[in-house]
C-alpha cells in the first residue's frame, strides 16, 4: 500500500510519542549495610572516690559542706581516636535512644536527675562507630556553634527553648549548669555556676595520643562500653587564683552566669578536669 509522505509524517510522531511515553525501567542499587557497632558511653558523678547522689553533703577542698540540686550538661561532638590519633565521629545509635533524651541527632542532654540514672547509678548515651581497636574517645561538653546560634523556636529537645538551658537574655545555651547549697554558719545559701559562651565549650580527650597505645576495641559482637567518671570535687580545687573556691565565707564565688569573667573561667577550666575515663 502507498503511503503518502503526511501519513508517513504522522505515523513516525506517533511512534515517537509512544517511545517517550514507555517508562524507564529503573534498578536501586542495593542498599549499603551498616556495619558500625553500638556503643555505650555510661557516666558516672562522684565526688572525690565517692558515687555522687544529689542533695548528699559533701566536704570540699576548702572544708565547706556542700550538696547538689542540679547537675546536668549537653555532650556532643563525640569521636573515637584511632591508633594514629585521627578523631572518627561518631553518631546517634538509633532514632529510639536519640527519643529518650530529645530528637535532635548527635546532641545529648547528659542530666543526673533522670530516672535512668536514678535506676542504674550512670547515665548512659548509645552511639555507633566502626568495629576495630581505638585509643579512646573525644567529646565535646557544651552545644556546638551553629546549633547554639540558631533560631531557639525552631530546634527541638535536648535544645530549645524549654530546654531549661537557654539563655534568653544571652544568645545560645547553657552548657553546664551546677546549682546546689553550702552550709555558711549553718544556714544554707545557694550556688549556682551556669556555664556557656562559645569559647566555654569543652573539649574532652580520654585517649593518650602518644606512646603505648592505651586500647578501646569495638567488637562485632558486643558489648561495647566506655565508662566515663565525672568528679564534681574537682569544682572546688584550685583554680586560676592559686586557692580553692571558699564558698561559706565568700559570696562572691558563689554565682555566675556569664560573669563575672574571672570566676566563670575558673569554674571552665576546674570542669575540664572532671572526667577521666574509669578503670
Amino acid at each position: 500500500m502507498k503511503l503518502y509522505p503526511n501519513v508517513m509524517i504522522i505515523a513516525a510522531i506517533t511512534l515517537l510519542t509512544l517511545a517517550g511515553c514507555k517508562k524507564e525501567s529503573t534498578v536501586e542499587p542495593p542498599a549499603t549495610p551498616d556495619t558500625r557497632k553500638e556503643i555505650e558511653l555510661r557516666f558516672f558523678p562522684k565526688f572525690g572516690t565517692t558515687p555522687l547522689q544529689l542533695n548528699e553533703k559533701y566536704l570540699n577542698a576548702a572544708g565547706d559542706s556542700v550538696w547538689f540540686t542540679t547537675l546536668k550538661f549537653y555532650l556532643s561532638e563525640t569521636a573515637l581516636i584511632d591508633t594514629l590519633g585521627a578523631a572518627i565521629p561518631l553518631e546517634g545509635e538509633s532514632h529510639l535512644h536519640k527519643g529518650q533524651h530529645g530528637t535532635t541527632p548527635n546532641i545529648w542532654m547528659v542530666d543526673f536527675s533522670d530516672a535512668e540514672f536514678v535506676a542504674n547509678g550512670y547515665f548512659n548515651v548509645h552511639v555507633k562507630g566502626n568495629p576495630g581497636k581505638y585509643r579512646g574517645i573525644k567529646f565535646s561538653v557544651g552545644v556546638p556553634y551553629d546549633l547554639n546560634h540558631r533560631d531557639v523556636s525552631t530546634q527541638d529537645p535536648p535544645l530549645g527553648p524549654n530546654s531549661g538551658m537557654y539563655w534568653a537574655w544571652n544568645p545560645g545555651y547553657i552548657f553546664h549548669k551546677m546549682e546546689g547549697k553550702v552550709d555558711s554558719a549553718g544556714t544554707p545559701r545557694d550556688f549556682l555556676y551556669h556555664l556557656g559562651l562559645d569559647h566555654r565549650k569543652a573539649t574532652i580527650t580520654l585517649a593518650s595520643l602518644s606512646g603505648t597505645v592505651t586500647e578501646f576495641v569495638v567488637s562485632e559482637t558486643g558489648p561495647n562500653v566506655f565508662s566515663i567518671d565525672v568528679d564534681y570535687s574537682k569544682l572546688f580545687t584550685p583554680g586560676l587564683n592559686g586557692a580553692a573556691l571558699q564558698l561559706s565565707q565568700n559570696p562572691s564565688e558563689r554565682v555566675h552566669h556569664v560573669g563575672p569573667e574571672a570566676l566563670a573561667d575558673r569554674i571552665f577550666l576546674n570542669t575540664t578536669k572532671m572526667f577521666t575515663r574509669r578503670p
